[in-house]
């Protein structure tokens, strides 16, 4: 009885707290949020919502490692698209502006691809998330077969996958820079 009276508190208090974060987001109090630790973490939908609240307020701060970090940890299965979109949006912000680890955003990245890809393989969005990760960690990687083996790695549904609506000249830019390290490769 005891351990379930003190879920059901905690869960109590997290919703308090959302409430508020919500409170302090509508008023653009985003340094506040951002310096916060979330009410929660895990998968309850209260905790991954702190999160998303978070990660929008490190966002609106210029602070992107904090928002791939509380975008990951919103990520779930059963996520809603907005989740994995801004979670690859973020990691590939930082990994252009050289925010943070960049094998850590590539990797972020990379999660956020297989979860718009799950369901719907040659996902755009998800296949073009999932080719930039896929170049920002051969980059990282030494010249030769770890480089090969990362770009290698590029599902197949992805490989000829229609570019995102609005963004073909990104795509073919991506495309380009794809096969350049491949041409490296043996």
């Amino acid at each position: 009885m005891r351990p379930l009276l003190a879920l059901l508190l905690l869960a109590g208090c997290a919703t308090q707290r959302l409430a508020a974060d919500k409170d302090l987001l509508a008023r653009g109090e985003t340094a506040r949020l951002a310096a916060e630790a979330p009410p929660c973490a895990g998968p309850a939908p209260e905790c991954r919502q702190a999160q998303e609240i978070r990660a929008e307020a490190c966002r609106r701060q210029g602070d992107l490692p904090c928002a791939v970090a509380a975008w990951s940890a919103a990520l779930a299965p059963d996520s809603p698209r907005r989740i994995p979109l801004n979670l690859a949006a973020a990691a590939q912000d930082a990994i252009s502006t050289g925010a943070g680890d960049p094998a850590r955003n590539a990797e972020a990245e990379l999660a956020a691809a297989e979860a718009l890809r799950r369901g719907r393989p040659a996902d755009p969005e998800g296949c073009a998330h999932a080719a930039s990760a896929r170049l920002a960690l051969a980059l990282l990687a030494a010249p030769g077969p770890a480089r090969c083996t990362i770009l290698a790695t590029l599902p197949a549904e992805c490989r000829h996958a229609a570019p995102v609506p609005g963004r073909e000249a990104q795509s073919r830019r991506l495309a380009a820079a794809l096969a350049a390290q491949h041409r490296s490769c043996p």
